[in-house]
Order: C-alpha cells, then sequence, then structure tokens
C-alpha cells in the first residue's frame, strides 16, 4: 500500500473539502430555483385564493431565509429561501455526496483512512 506523505494529505482534504462546498452550494441554488418556479406556478394557477401564512417554524412548509456567502468572495452573499422540508432534503442530498466522496477517495488511496497511518 501506498502511504501518503504529509503535505499529500492536506492536499487531498483540502480539495475533498472544496468539492464538497461547491457541489451543495451547487445543490442548495438547483433547489432555490425549484422553489422560485414552484411558487410562480402557484401564484400564476391562483390568483384569486391568497394561501393562509403558515406561523409555525416547525411546519414542514414554513419557508426559512438564510444568507449564504458566495464561494470565491469575501464579501458578497446570497439570500436563499426554501421550506424546512426542502432544508431537509438539501442537507441529507449534501451529506450523502459527501459520503459518497469520501468512500471514493478511500477506495482511491487503498481503502484506509488518512489518520490511522495504513
Amino acid at each position: 500500500m501506498t502511504k501518503f506523505s504529509a503535505l499529500s494529505k492536506g492536499f487531498v482534504s483540502k480539495a475533498v473539502a472544496l468539492i464538497v462546498i461547491g457541489a451543495f452550494s451547487s445543490t442548495v441554488g438547483a433547489t432555490q430555483l425549484n422553489v422560485v418556479k414552484q411558487v410562480d406556478a402557484v401564484n400564476g394557477a391562483n390568483n384569486s385564493a391568497v394561501p393562509e401564512k403558515i406561523t409555525d417554524k416547525r411546519h414542514p412548509d414554513y419557508v426559512r431565509c438564510r444568507s449564504e456567502a458566495i464561494v470565491g468572495s469575501l464579501a458578497r452573499k446570497r439570500k436563499v429561501c426554501m421550506t424546512n422540508k426542502q432544508w431537509v432534503e438539501a442537507r441529507k442530498r449534501g451529506n450523502r455526496l459527501a459520503d459518497n466522496m469520501i468512500s471514493a477517495i478511500q477506495v482511491m488511496s487503498g481503502g484506509g483512512s488518512f489518520t490511522d497511518g495504513k
């Protein structure tokens, strides 16, 4: 088995972190676009009835907004709004992508973790 030097371990760790961040940010952006399309479809289809505003913050359809830093910028941020259900799905999707990437890297490195010295 090939042993990684400290420099290559650091490089691989940083590369994995950048890949995970990029994958998650693109996933969130795509989900945000879907939310906008769904809202436009609902608003266009039924202009006469105003939906009741959800005030329970734990309700799956309650819309939460947060600002996220734009990757590659020190100061720019964007506002991302999704329902609680969509935030849970985005988190699960991001964790699944990260797990798959870590598994692929471990397979390429011979099956051992980076910290156990194998």
